[in-house]
Formats: structure tokens, C-alpha cells, sequence
């Protein structure tokens, strides 16, 4: 039972700022305490700073969206998606495919289908402009997205490895089909 309402909409440039915040404060909950504050640093200022969510945000194969819940201040939101259509994967040649980059929810927000919210805005949207699959890429030491894909008919097809300030990471590649195969 969701215990409060939610509402997601489609971020703006207007949204740079509480993007911006947010992105750091879910990525530190997620990997902070796995991880080493230098490397954390590293990637955070490379990834979630203001020049580059900008780029982000007008870049038209980026899109992201912001989820509100009832009970918070109404212009801050507790959770974000971002769908990618540039990347593309050597497996998935052929297809019509579009990347889920990133689903991440304030920690004091989990439990609450905030993540159910923002993976079935993403399916929807990605049917919507005629995609035939749709991928992502989890780090292997995060069990818990693991099982919130695989939960949702997400398969492993691939995996690569992901540079992580100075060391390197595997991320598990799955991938969900949206059409008959």
C-alpha cells in the first residue's frame, strides 16, 4: 500500500538545482558505504555537478523524471529516473533499444513504491516512443536493484566493467523486452 500519494512529472532545466542535490544525496546513500569517500568524490563531481546535469538536461536523448510525494515539501523530489537512447550496447544491435541509467530514491523514502513508480514511467514512456527493449547496467555488488529488476522480468544478457575513480567495477548489463519475441 503506497502510504502517501505521489506525482511524477518530466524534469525541466527549471529542475537543475533540486536534480542536482538530489542526485548526490541518493548516490552517496547507495554506494557511500561501500566504497571510499576518494572515489566517491571522484565520480560525484565528474557525474552530478551543475555543468554536466545541464548538458544532461537539454541533451534530447536524456530523459528524466522527478517523483514528488504528498507528505514532502512540494518542490522537493524523493526519487528520479533517467532514460538515455545515445548509449548503445554491441549486443543489442539491431534493436530499438533505450537505456534506464539511473532509478534512485531517497533512502528515507524506500518501501514506499516510489521505485515501482518510477520503473513503470519509464516501461510506459519507452513503449510510448516505440522502443523494442529496454537495458540497464547495476553494479554486482548491489543485490537489492538486482532483485527490484529481475522483479520486474529483467534478464542479464552482458556485463562490462565500469571506472570508478581509480579502480574499475563490474556492472551486470540485464535488459527487458517490450515487445513479443
Amino acid at each position: 500500500m503506497i502510504s502517501e500519494e505521489l506525482s511524477i512529472r518530466r524534469a525541466t532545466i527549471e529542475d537543475l538545482q533540486p536534480l542536482l542535490l538530489l542526485s548526490r544525496q541518493t548516490f552517496w546513500e547507495a554506494f557511500g558505504a561501500q566504497n571510499t569517500p576518494q572515489n566517491m568524490a571522484a565520480y560525484m563531481n565528474e557525474a552530478f555537478n551543475e555543468t554536466q546535469l545541464r548538458s544532461e538536461l537539454h541533451d534530447p536523448d536524456s530523459q528524466f523524471f522527478l517523483v514528488y510525494a504528498d507528505n514532502e515539501a512540494a518542490s522537493q523530489p524523493v526519487g528520479y529516473a533517467k532514460l538515455r537512447s545515445s548509449k548503445k550496447q554491441t549486443a543489442l544491435e539491431g534493436h530499438r533499444a533505450v537505456e534506464i541509467q539511473r532509478i534512485y530514491v531517497l533512502e528515507r523514502m524506500k518501501g514506499k513504491k516510489i521505485g515501482k513508480c518510477l520503473m513503470q514511467t519509464c516501461l510506459e514512456t519507452a513503449r510510448e516512443q516505440g522502443y523494442e527493449m529496454v537495458w540497464l547496467g547495476v553494479w554486482e555488488h548491489n543485490p537489492h536493484a538486482i532483485a527490484f529488476y529481475k522483479k520486474w522480468g529483467f534478464e542479464p544478457f552482458s556485463s562490462y566493467i565500469f571506472h570508478f575513480g581509480d579502480e574499475d567495477q563490474t556492472d551486470l548489463l540485464f535488459r527487458k523486452w517490450l515487445v513479443e519475441q
